[in-house]
């Protein structure tokens, strides 16, 4: 019998492949299927890197999605890692395969210079496929903006009314290339100051001035004057501290014990009391001020004392405690205090004696030379007491405007003098600080200051004592 060759029949369909086999009449069959490839996409970005400067206009980066395997879904996109003061517009977007669409990544003035990686998630429309791309991003620190500073010199100025105006300089210095011109303004005048000009326009780096003058007119007081400087949309501001002094016309000055050296306690410039206004209703105490001890000299006047800029009217008293006080005298307000102590001192013990107690100080009337150093001078002689149980008198000179010790003072009092009174030796007598009290109101005259000293209740051993010392630097 003949052999039969052997038989292969492929059949191929849709759902796969049979393969038949077979010699003869025997045959035999199998079924496989090929594995399909799965629908899905890519996602790019480009440029992969990118720079922004804080503050200027963003940049594009564009995003495309690719079908593999015949996807034909969309594709959904959102960022994440942007750094703070980034923003990427639009935020999310849809994309279709094959067409690119573009965002635009822009730094706000204030973001933080840096590097940072912003990842891009593009997912199918049916959730199950996810792809990411990334973008490298750094930001710069925006270049400054061109700009300018303002200044005027002096900060502070002081005017007295009715007299000559001072200029004011203004300088506006450019920054960061700045070159455009600047319109200066002014405000908080008080009434009765102006400016000259009032307005000014400057040039980078260039400086002005302007004059201010206060009228005759204008009140003494202080003011904030602010200087505007705008250019385009920028803007800046400095500011004056104005003080207008107003010089009035001085009164009568009380600078010695009774009004005069005569002491005959004349004023005779009195022009508003008369019988009629001196009564129990009009005529009467002013005013009650404090202080840190007993006052036996009498208190001392001085008109339109200018101190630290304004004008007062001054009431100088001396205290038992070896204090000096000035108050203005029209409403009582403490414009200095000093003592005239030394180091671990005390005012003098009363000696057993109840003329002067509990303790002696400053005991005679003061005298005034307005005329003294640069602001005149108030004279005293204190009284005191050290850790060692001595005792000094001492003659002083202080600054009318602030209580400082003016000459290198103070001057301790010494004399010697030919004679042959209770305890003298060797026909001296000799000056003893702790046996007598300066009682008597000082008197100057011609620059010289004349003191004179009493005992403590008669007590011996005491004579009495006349000196003079020169104003200038206390020599006796």
């Amino acid at each position: 019998m003949r052999k039969v060759p052997a038989l292969l029949v492929i059949v191929l369909s849709a759902i796969g492949a049979w393969v038949l086999t077979g010699c003869g009449t025997q045959a035999s069959n199998s079924l496989s299927t090929a594995p399909s490839a799965k629908l899905d996409f890519s996602l790019t970005a480009s440029p992969t890197t990118l720079s922004l400067t804080a503050g200027v206009a963003g940049q594009t980066v564009s995003l495309n999605a690719t079908a593999l395997n015949g996807f034909t879904g969309s594709v959904n996109v959102s960022l994440s890692g942007l750094p703070t003061g980034v923003t990427a517009s639009p935020s999310t977007l849809t994309l279709t395969p094959g067409t690119a669409q573009s965002i635009t990544l822009t730094a706000a003035p204030n973001a933080a210079a840096g590097t940072a990686t912003i990842t891009v998630t593009g997912t199918g429309t049916s959730g199950s496929l996810s792809h990411t791309a990334t973008v490298v991003l750094t930001v710069s620190a925006a270049a400054p903006a061109p700009d300018f500073t303002l200044t005027v010199a002096p900060t502070s100025l002081a005017l007295t009314a009715g007299t000559a105006g001072q200029m004011v300089s203004v300088t506006a210095t450019p920054l960061n290339g700045f070159t455009d011109q600047v319109s200066v303004s002014l405000s908080g005048l008080p009434t009765g100051v102006n400016a000259s000009p009032s307005t000014l326009t400057l040039m980078p780096s260039a400086t002005q001035s302007v004059t201010l003058t206060a009228a005759a007119s204008a009140a003494a007081g202080n003011a904030t004057v602010t200087f505007t400087a705008t250019s385009g949309s920028l803007s800046h501001s400095a500011t004056l501290q104005l003080t207008v002094n107003v010089v009035a016309v001085r009164g009568v000055d009380v600078t010695t014990y009774h009004y005069d050296n005569a002491r005959d306690g004349l004023n005779a410039d009195e022009t508003m009391l008369t019988p009629s206004n001196v009564n129990a209703t009009s005529f009467g105490k002013m005013g009650f001020y404090g202080t840190d001890g007993k006052v036996d000299g009498a208190p001392l006047y001085l008109s339109t004392v200018t101190l630290s800029g304004q004008t007062h009217n001054v009431l100088y008293v001396v205290t038992e405690h070896d204090s000096v006080f000035a108050f203005d005298a029209d409403n009582g307000t403490q414009l200095w205090q000093v003592s005239v102590l030394g180091a671990n001192e005390t005012p003098s013990d009363d000696h057993s004696c109840s003329q002067i107690t509990p303790e002696i100080g400053i005991t005679s009337t003061p005298v005034i030379d307005r005329q003294y150093g640069g602001h005149g001078a108030i004279f005293v002689v204190g009284m005191t007491k050290d850790s060692g149980g001595s005792y000094h008198q001492r003659l002083h000179a202080l600054d009318l405007t602030t209580g400082a010790e003016l000459s290198g003072g103070p001057t301790e009092i010494q004399a010697t003098y030919p004679g042959t009174g209770l305890f003298s030796n060797n026909s001296i007598q000799t000056f003893l600080p702790g046996q007598y009290a300066e009682r008597v109101g000082l008197l100057l005259m011609n620059g010289t200051i004349y003191l004179g000293w009493t005992s403590h209740c008669d007590q011996n051993p005491y004579t009495g004592w006349l000196m003079a010392y020169s104003s200038n630097r206390h020599r006796c």
